[in-house]
């Protein structure tokens, strides 16, 4: 918890010189792209974030809250670089009002995987069907085109998460975000390891910041065929009309 109790406005300077707070530095590289985080948030907003996010945390002990506080300034500035490209409106945390800037975990319903659904819509649950051992769409609008953040949100992926035991069924994926073009694929048999402490399978993956109306693709792959349940983890940041969302239209603004 100290990660995050440890958030704080002061710049702090790297070696290079460069402030490396993620609560106060201007931009961030990641991958081959630069993401503006416009002005640092507000002691108030810092506040909010500090003493909600804990809420979202997994168990004390398990893996996925380990990973959740290691990634906890990606965190901060995935919310940053949304919160600049919607304007930069007020964080105002969970539970938000339809024009304010609130958070929560990502849901299936701000992921599309048109399979057999038509284009526009939402996942409905994190259903991974494999009948075949080599790649094919994970995340997607329309085969091998990727989907389009809605206007109004934004995703910060850390983690992923199978929900089949006893052994998972995805070993591998590659993520496309934004302008960063095609990740080199990277191994997730440690889904088959499962959580040292709850017992639920889950991996970190290198963060993908992925800002509104931005690109977003993805492709897995198994060794045997069967359905996984593949939950993307991380942190949706939108306004709250958008993180309302329950139906299976995606929603777009």
């Amino acid at each position: 918890m100290q990660r995050l109790t440890g958030l704080n406005l002061i710049e702090r300077k790297g070696k290079l010189g460069y402030d490396i707070n993620p609560c106060t530095r201007k931009d961030v590289k990641l991958y081959k792209e630069t993401l503006s985080l416009g002005p640092p948030l507000t002691p108030d907003e810092l506040e909010i974030f500090k003493s909600q996010f804990a809420t979202l945390l997994a168990g004390p002990g398990s893996e996925e809250r380990r990973i959740q506080l290691d990634r906890i300034g990606a965190y901060v500035m995935g919310l940053r670089a949304i919160k600049y490209e919607l304007g930069n409106i007020a964080f105002a945390g969970l539970n938000p009002e339809d024009t304010e800037l609130g958070f929560g975990l990502v849901r299936p319903v701000f992921l599309q995987a048109n399979v057999p659904a038509a284009p526009a819509v939402s996942r409905t649950t994190w259903s991974q069907i494999y009948g075949v051992t080599t790649f094919i769409d994970y995340v997607m609008n329309g085969a091998g085109v990727a989907q389009r953040i809605g206007d109004s949100f934004g995703l910060i992926i850390t983690h992923v998460m199978s929900l089949v035991t006893p052994t998972p069924f995805t070993v591998e994926m590659a993520w496309t975000a934004g302008r960063t073009g095609i990740m080199i694929p990277f191994d997730v048999r440690a889904l088959r390891v499962a959580d040292n402490v709850n017992g639920v399978a889950v991996v970190p993956i290198p963060t993908i910041i992925a800002k509104p109306k931005s690109d977003l693709y993805c492709q897995t792959r198994c060794d045997v065929v069967g359905t996984d349940h593949l939950a993307t983890r991380g942190l949706v940041v939108g306004l709250g009309r958008a993180l309302k969302a329950v139906s299976p239209t995606y929603p777009t603004t």
